[in-house]
């Protein structure tokens, strides 16, 4: 098994580092959000893996390619 770090980057307009760290995750979990693109850095480099196309994702379940 490989280790990766996965990023999810996003601009958003808070009072504070807390309400910025919910509105994010808000997005985030929304069904229909269309923030969908991961930057994943791995051994083999760097790749943006667009998520969009998984029709439904448990949570802690994997996405299969």
């Amino acid at each position: 098994m490989n280790s990766y770090l996965v990023t999810w980057e996003i601009d958003i307009d808070a009072d504070d580092p807390e309400e910025a760290a919910r509105k994010a995750l808000g997005i985030q979990r929304d069904p229909d959000s269309t923030a969908t693109v991961f930057g994943v850095h791995g051994d083999g480099g760097y790749a943006e893996v667009d998520t969009a196309a998984v029709e439904h994702v448990e949570p802690g379940v994997a996405i299969q390619p």
